[in-house]
């Protein structure tokens, strides 16, 4: 009998092994691929490695390699703030995240100096708009983008314009360079 309970207690402890190691697995496998299902929560990049290296599709070629140094802040309301900057150009990537993404980016150059980059269309500016709203907001992959051509101050019709977007009652604005295929800046305005 006492035999019999050993073995009564191991099959147990056996089965309970086996839900864990296939529950276990099965989490392994839908992070693995994304996340569950309609989870973004790891499409919004969060180290400055990952933000950075994920922005190198949306800048100037070779715009982050001059980019030595590095500083990370912390703000109010739990917001965190990366700054990149060329020590010998002045020029600088700021963004600023959320807690459901990117707040803010800029990528700014010294007066005087052009990016490397070919002109691009409107159709190809406004991709280019959605890709980086999809790449950085929680949410972003819906957004629907509208041209407006002088959204911000830093808009120059022709040569950077405005891409907005409504999320939540807040305007969501990406800034295109046109002149050079990159984007030049992102916000979210409103509270």
């Amino acid at each position: 009998m006492k035999g019999m309970n050993k073995l009564h207690t191991n099959h147990k402890g056996m089965k309970k092994a086996i839900f864990l190691a296939t529950l276990f697995l099965l989490c392994a496998i839908l992070t693995g691929c994304g996340g569950f299902p309609g989870s973004t929560e790891d499409k919004i990049p969060i180290s400055p490695e990952l933000t950075l290296s994920m922005l190198k599709k949306y800048l100037p070629q070779g715009a982050t390699d001059p980019l030595s140094d590095f500083k990370e802040y912390y703000t109010a309301g739990e917001k965190t703030r990366y700054v990149w900057t060329d020590p010998v150009t002045s020029n600088f990537i700021e963004v600023l995240y959320a807690d459901d993404g990117m707040d803010f980016f800029t990528y700014q150059l010294h007066f005087g100096e052009q990016p490397i980059g070919e002109r691009i269309s409107k159709t190809q500016a406004a991709k280019l708009a959605q890709d980086f709203a999809a790449d950085f907001v929680r949410g972003g992959d819906t957004l629907a983008f509208a041209n407006k051509p002088d959204a911000t101050e830093e808009c120059v019709p022709g040569e950077a314009e405005g891409w907005t977007a409504s999320k939540a009652g807040r305007e969501v604005v990406v800034v295109v360079n046109l002149q050079h295929g990159y984007v030049q800046s992102f916000l979210v305005n409103g509270e």
